[in-house]
């Protein structure tokens, strides 16, 4: 029976009823196989006969059989992809999170199209299928999902950044540098996503790894998302500076007045972290053994070098007090 047939009796359209989808494989309303090289969100192919069918199997086998040669250089690209990251975030967050998600969406387009490339052959001569209905509105809901979290990621950053205007007219003596929330933030604009699709995949990854250490490692991701989103309220609701500079003194964790120092340098720590490192008078040196203190001027609501020039702004008219 032909698929118009099929429509004719049941009043349905082909396209509006899901097939029976695995991985790339399907069943359409007609009982042929339908292979989707872009996944069942997208056009695919009917295999029409078991000859048709063994072709793409092959082709398809052959592409997952070559690329896990290249997997060490995927894990080289991936850390690289990563690395890009971690620099972007510092000082364009936002950007960040919405290279990440473009990011993946660049990678999976690029497998999907060398896979076709590889079984575009078996394919010649065979009739088109539509894209599964339910898949694509999936694919829809997911986009707009990222789309969103972008967004609202964008608004918690700027109402944090009015939140710190408000505090700043009432210490109108000092210039205070808060924490960003934009590392928390990122924290959960990437994990909440895999944890919804963890969810959605529950049995799946049951099935591997055995349900009690799913669940368990789910919950344990789930605490820490809600950690992240807890630590954000905190932060918002009761905002506690990092760095407060004043007309005599430069507090940061520890307290100096601008005539006990001699200088301040900007120094690179590990794992990316930026440092002012104020240098001492010798009389603090002797008294408290240290010859310099360093403050953290990165991870605040202000880029690391507005920090320090700030510092350093601060100290200068104080260089040749005695």
């Amino acid at each position: 029976m032909s698929a118009q047939a099929i429509q004719a009796e049941t009043g349905q359209d082909q396209e509006a009823t899901p097939s029976a989808t695995k991985g790339r494989w399907g069943v359409d309303l007609i009982g042929s196989m339908v292979y989707y090289p872009f996944g069942p969100a997208f056009q695919g192919y009917r295999a029409t006969d078991a000859a048709a069918e063994v072709r793409i199997r092959a082709a398809d086998e052959h592409y997952d059989q070559s690329s896990k040669l290249a997997l060490p250089v995927s894990g080289a690209l991936a850390a690289g992809l990563l690395y890009l990251l971690g620099l972007l975030f510092d000082r364009h967050p936002v950007l960040a999170v919405t290279f990440f998600y473009a990011a993946i969406i660049m990678i999976v387009g690029i497998i999907a199209a060398l896979r076709f490339k590889v079984v575009r052959a078996s394919l010649a001569g065979l009739a088109t299928a539509p894209a599964e209905v339910v898949s694509r509105q999936r694919l829809i809901k997911t986009l707009g999902m990222a789309v969103s979290t972008i967004v609202v990621f964008w608004l918690v950053l700027y109402l944090y950044d009015l939140r710190l205007d408000a505090l700043a007219a009432d210490h109108p003596k000092e210039m205070r540098f808060y924490p960003t929330v934009a590392g928390n933030m990122i924290y959960a604009a990437v994990g909440l996503p895999f944890l919804f699709a963890a969810i959605v995949h529950f049995d799946k990854l049951a099935a591997r790894a055995g349900q009690n250490r799913t669940t368990f490692a789910l919950l344990l991701f789930a605490m820490f998302q809600l950690g992240a989103l807890a630590i954000i309220v905190f932060k918002f609701i009761d905002p506690k500076p990092s760095i407060a500079i004043s007309e005599r003194s430069l507090v940061c964790g520890w307290r100096h007045d601008w005539r006990e120092m001699t200088g301040v340098d900007l120094s690179d720590g590990r794992k990316g972290k930026e440092y002012a490192v104020v240098k001492l008078q010798p009389p603090v040196v002797r008294a408290l053994g240290i010859s310099s203190d360093r403050c953290r001027i990165d991870g605040l609501s202000v880029d690391y070098e507005d920090v320090y020039r700030t510092i350093v702004s601060a100290w200068q008219p104080h260089a040749n007090d005695p």
